[in-house]
């Protein structure tokens, strides 16, 4: 039988000093993206800045986002599940704290993200953050 699939969109976002934010939900051990599933009728772009206002207090510009690629894991709380999430990625330019079911924010150096237990997804999708940002550099 075929794992049932999980759609969200996320977001990777790096600050001023090149470090990717990471956030744990509650009750969970493992850190992963921002963002979440898209409501009826949202695009992707529309679903994750709606997610990045409810789990970061952070009004994003959408234009800002660049597309990363679609990316797909095991699902890390959900068994015998997939995820599948539209990735993009860009800059935050200000300070933001957990919100709704956010209970950590980390910030890590692109470099040195092994550091935390990181959701099956974030380490699929690391090689195309990392080739996005030295393209940009």
């Amino acid at each position: 039988m075929a794992p049932s699939i999980i759609r969200v969109v996320a977001a990777c976002l790096l600050d001023d000093q090149n470090q990717l934010l990471l956030v744990r939900k509650r009750n969970t051990q493992l850190f992963m993206m921002p963002g979440g599933k898209p409501e009826v009728g949202e695009d992707n772009l529309m679903a994750l800045t709606r997610e990045l206002k409810e789990e970061l207090d952070w009004e994003c510009d959408p234009q800002t986002l660049k597309p990363l690629g679609q990316f797909s894991a095991p699902a890390a709380n959900e068994a015998d599940m997939t995820v599948v999430a539209d990735v993009f990625w860009g800059r935050i330019d200000q300070t933001v704290f957990p919100q709704a079911e956010i209970e950590q924010l980390e910030r890590v150096p692109l470099g040195n993200i092994d550091r935390l237990p990181l959701a099956p997804l974030q380490q699929v999708l690391m090689p195309a953050l990392l080739a996005a940002y030295a393209s940009e550099q």
